[in-house]
C-alpha cells in the first residue's frame, strides 16, 4: 500500500439527463469529478492511503464535498475552507454526430483564490511515497502554477515518486506553445509523465 498525495480542484459536475443539450434541459444530475479528485478515488478504491491538497466553500456545498470525500476515503488533513464558491462544470453529452462538450465555471472558486500561504504543507510529504499532479491545476492562476512547481521541487528532494499528467486542455491555453512552454519545468521534475492524445 502506498501513501499519496495530489493538489488540485474539486469541481461538481452538472449534466442534463440522459442526451438533452443544456439549452432543452429542465433539471441536472451533479456528481464530484476532477483530475486529480478521479485519481485519488480510483487509488483509494485499490487499498492506497491518499490525500487531496484543495479548498472549498464553508457552506452547505463545502460539506456535501466533505461528505463525498469521507465516503470515498481520500484524507481531508490539507483541505482549507475560503472563499464562497465550488468549482463548477457542465458536461453535455453526445449524441450520434454531435460531440460531447464541457463548459467550465470554475474562476474565482475557492480554490482559484487560494494562495500558498492558506495551506500548512510543512509536513505534507511526512510518510508520504508518491506525489501526484496534472497540467490543469498551474493553467488557472499564477500562484496555482507557483504552489505545484513548489510541491514538485519538494516531493523530489524528499525522495517521492512524482507523476505529471499533461491533461492538455485546448480551452484553458491560449495555444500549445504556450502551454509546452509553460508545462516543459514541471514535466523536468516527472518521474512519470502521462500525456493525452492531444498534446
Amino acid at each position: 500500500m502506498k501513501k499519496i498525495v495530489s493538489l488540485g480542484e474539486i469541481l461538481l459536475r452538472l449534466s442534463p439527463s440522459q442526451y438533452q443539450t443544456l439549452t432543452q434541459a429542465t433539471r441536472l444530475d451533479c456528481q464530484f469529478g476532477g483530475s486529480e479528485l478521479n485519481v485519488l478515488s480510483t487509488l483509494a478504491q485499490l487499498g492506497h492511503k491518499v490525500s487531496l491538497i484543495s479548498a472549498i466553500p464553508k457552506s452547505d456545498l463545502g460539506q456535501m464535498t466533505k461528505t463525498f470525500l469521507f465516503s470515498h476515503q481520500i484524507g481531508q488533513e490539507f483541505l482549507i475552507e475560503k472563499g464562497d464558491r465550488l468549482g463548477l462544470y457542465y458536461y453535455q453529452k453526445g449524441f450520434s454526430l454531435r460531440s460531447s462538450r464541457v463548459t467550465y465555471d470554475r474562476k474565482y472558486s475557492a480554490f482559484w483564490e487560494s494562495q500558498l500561504s492558506d495551506y500548512q504543507l510543512d509536513h505534507v510529504f511526512q510518510g508520504v511515497d508518491w506525489s501526484h499532479v496534472s497540467g490543469i491545476t498551474p493553467v488557472l492562476t499564477q500562484e496555482l502554477y507557483e504552489m505545484t512547481h513548489l510541491l514538485m521541487t519538494k516531493a523530489k528532494e524528499q525522495g517521492l515518486t512524482v507523476s505529471f499528467d499533461l491533461n492538455f486542455r485546448a480551452t484553458l491555453w491560449d495555444d500549445f506553445q504556450e502551454a509546452r512552454q509553460a508545462l516543459s519545468p514541471l514535466v523536468a521534475l516527472a518521474d512519470l509523465c502521462v500525456r493525452n492524445r492531444t498534446t
